[in-house]
């Protein structure tokens, strides 16, 4: 059909459902038209006249588009947008069986950013993020009265570096995996009384305390490192000294302290190259 007859056939048939009602026309259970923004629309309705399902349409090709979908309780249960059929952006699912909003973050159909799911008493059920589909940092999984499943982390490759579960009560139950995730330098070498940053990415559970000491190795001649540098977020940047030339070996040690259980430990070497300064 040539767009402009189509054009009107959309006008004509809402035009018709304004005069004869809205709701005379919904029970013809699906409907064209065009929305106050003029984009064009297609409906279908439950037999009492409440939305099933919606297309709006962003663009003349209806490549670009925003999908809807309620329940027979009118209920939100899907909402994205698609670009050539792909989700594009956030995607909103309602997984009625566990009572289970899903929040996602999708780009170019693969799940990438936050990741979410709130129960229907408005806690979390889980936060994340993914990174190319795969879960990457911090997770946190609760029961539906906020207390905690599990604690996990996982590294930028998608691997699960820590995990930390906990019994049906909340308790502590058991874990595995250590707590320095990465030690990353800005450079293998730096020149004498520069600075030299380092990305340092950690495990902070809930009821836990994460803190990173910094040494310099037998043979180095680095000094002015800070004795302990503490942790309430996962990663952190910080600006280490190079005032002596040469080989500098420092150790990074991360412990991890939760009440009621030993401290667990772990350690990373770290070595750089000052070169000296001609002036």
């Amino acid at each position: 059909m040539h767009l402009y007859s189509k054009t009107l056939s959309v006008f004509l048939m809402a035009g018709t459902c304004l005069a004869t009602g809205l709701t005379s026309c919904r029970q013809n259970k699906k409907q064209s038209y065009r929305d106050e923004k003029n984009r064009e629309v297609e409906a279908e309705y439950y037999s009492d006249g409440s939305v099933r399902n919606a297309f709006t349409y962003l663009n003349r090709e209806r490549t670009e588009y925003i999908y809807v979908a309620y329940n027979s309780d009118g209920r939100l249960v899907d909402s994205a947008r698609y670009i050539n059929d792909t989700v594009e952006g956030v995607r909103k699912v309602y997984e009625s069986s566990l009572g289970l909003l899903h929040i996602e973050h999708y780009s170019r159909g693969i799940l990438d950013g936050p990741h979410k799911a709130v129960y229907d008493n408005r806690i979390t059920s889980f936060e994340g993020f993914r990174r190319n589909g795969q879960k990457v940092g911090e997770w946190l999984f609760h029961y539906p009265d906020g207390r905690m499943i599990t604690y996990e982390y996982y590294d930028s490759l998608g691997n699960i570096r820590y995990l930390r579960k906990y019994d049906e009560t909340g308790s502590y139950l058991k874990a595995s995996g250590y707590p320095l995730i990465r030690i990353e330098a800005s450079g293998d070498t730096v020149t004498q009384n520069d600075t030299l940053r380092v990305l340092i990415e950690v495990a902070t559970p809930p009821e836990c305390v994460t803190s990173v000491r910094i040494a310099g190795m037998a043979g180095s001649a680095i000094t002015g490192l800070p004795a302990e540098v503490s942790f309430t977020h996962p990663v952190k940047s910080i600006s280490l000294p190079c005032p002596s030339a040469g080989l500098q070996k420092m150790m990074f040690e991360a412990v991890l302290d939760c009440t009621g259980q030993a401290p667990v430990t772990d350690r990373r070497e770290v070595n750089v190259f000052v070169e000296p300064n001609s002036l």
